[in-house]
Formats: structure tokens, C-alpha cells, sequence
């Protein structure tokens, strides 16, 4: 299992040294230094699951995390009896390109941003899935782009919003909440894309805030390291190492 799991390393280490695949600035091992303790502190259930020898275990606590997140305090935009699938009662099977790989050793490996968007990007939680090297590389780069293209390298800015202000967009909320968790992911992939429509050279600067602020105030929902670091970077969060931002 080890082994198999140093391959995927290996493989992502490589794309790093090619520019062009990702970026060696974006690091989600660093990531997951910094925002760790944070993260498992607002979220315990994901890294309670986390312990699980079942992948299944962890895609479907992943799923109704989400869901209740969704449901806080927002109005449902569909209405109509029985639009709302109902939960499934026992996890879809969910097999992985490396032999009995366990879910807190890939979560060393390649971080829980990554994971997170493996487990939920292909198919609903009901269906059974299959992780490919493949997949896990793609779901990499993708946040390498987003994040080559929104790290903030100027100086914070003070707290101009908190992130509680940006609700998660009514789609991809009422997604989630037919557990058609591909489909929210799809529509997340979406405002990043809609984000960069009209912005020169992808300049952060060019990006209209209150879209950018929504868009981070999403991807954190899914990729809790990678969207918290950009939130503080834009001064919608505070650092796990400020006093009180544990409340």
C-alpha cells in the first residue's frame, strides 16, 4: 500500500517540476499545516470518518456534512414533493487504483482537498465509484489553477467580509441537497469559470469581489484548506493563529 501510494507522489512531484502541469508554489502539504487544526476543529465528523477503513464510510459523511451545511438557515429553491432524493441507506462501494489504500493514508498523501473532490466529483453518492490515478492527478491540477490564479501576493487587506456573508450558491445548495453531490462540484467548477469571463490575464484585480468572494466562500465548503487560505488571503477569514478565530 506504501508503495502504491508513493507512486502517486512521485507522479504529482514530477507534474510539479513542469510549470506548465502545477505550480511548485501550490502545496497542499503546507496547507494542511497551517489550516489542519482549524479545519478538523469546525469540521470533527470528516476527520471522525477519516479513521474508517471504508472509503464509502468517508464519501457518504462527506456528503451529509455538506447537506446540513446546505440546509442552515437558507431557503430550498425546489419545492415540489419527493425533488429531494432520499439518503442512501447503506454507502455505494467505492474501489481505488491502489490496493488496500485506507482513507487517512491517502489524506497524508495528497491532502483532503484533492480527496474530497475525488470522492464526490463523478457520480452521486449513491452510485459506486472508482478512483484512478488518473482522477486524483486531474482534481490536483485544477486546484493548481485556481490557485495560480487567485493567490493574493500583495499585502492582506483588513477584514472586509466575513466568508459567513457568502451563502453557497442556490444550484449547487439545492445539488447537495438531492444528493447530486457531481452536480454541485460541476457548478462549483463553473463560478471559477464564470469568474475568470472577462478578466485580463486571469489578474485577480480584474475579478469582480463579490463573485470571487462567493467562489471562495464555496470551494472551502469542498476544499477546506485551499479555500480557507485564499479567504484569509482576501481578508474574509481569520488564521487558525489569531486569537478568537476559533469561536
Amino acid at each position: 500500500m506504501r508503495a502504491n501510494c508513493e507512486s502517486i507522489v512521485q507522479t504529482l512531484n514530477k507534474l510539479m517540476a513542469k510549470a506548465v502541469y502545477i505550480s511548485p508554489e501550490y502545496n497542499p502539504h503546507s496547507l494542511k499545516r497551517d489550516w489542519g487544526f482549524f479545519v478538523e476543529t469546525k469540521r470533527p465528523d470528516i476527520f471522525g470518518a477519516m479513521s474508517s477503513t471504508s472509503f464509502a464510510t468517508l464519501r457518504q459523511t462527506l456528503v451529509r456534512s455538506l447537506r446540513e451545511i446546505a440546509l442552515a438557515g437558507h431557503v430550498i429553491s425546489t419545492n415540489k414533493e419527493g425533488d429531494s432524493k432520499p439518503k442512501p441507506s447503506s454507502p455505494a462501494k467505492v474501489t481505488i487504483d491502489i490496493p488496500e489504500a485506507t482513507a487517512n493514508a491517502l489524506y497524508n498523501e495528497v491532502g483532503l482537498d484533492v480527496l474530497t473532490l475525488a470522492l464526490l466529483a463523478d457520480v452521486p453518492v449513491h452510485r459506486p465509484l472508482h478512483i484512478s490515478h488518473n482522477s486524483l492527478i486531474g482534481h490536483w491540477r485544477w486546484l493548481r489553477l485556481v490557485w495560480r490564479t487567485l493567490v493574493q501576493t500583495k499585502t492582506r487587506p483588513a477584514a472586509i467580509h466575513p466568508i459567513e456573508e457568502f451563502p453557497p450558491d442556490q444550484i449547487l445548495r439545492d445539488a447537495l441537497l438531492e444528493n447530486r453531490n457531481n452536480v454541485a462540484i460541476a457548478q462549483l467548477r463553473q463560478m471559477f469559470h464564470d469568474l475568470l469571463e472577462g478578466a485580463c490575464e486571469r489578474d485577480p484585480e480584474q475579478i469582480e469581489s463579490d463573485k470571487l468572494y462567493s467562489f471562495l466562500a464555496n470551494l472551502t465548503l469542498f476544499c477546506p484548506f485551499i479555500g480557507s487560505e485564499l479567504s484569509y488571503q482576501y481578508g474574509l477569514v481569520e488564521a487558525p493563529w489569531t486569537k478568537g478565530s476559533l469561536k
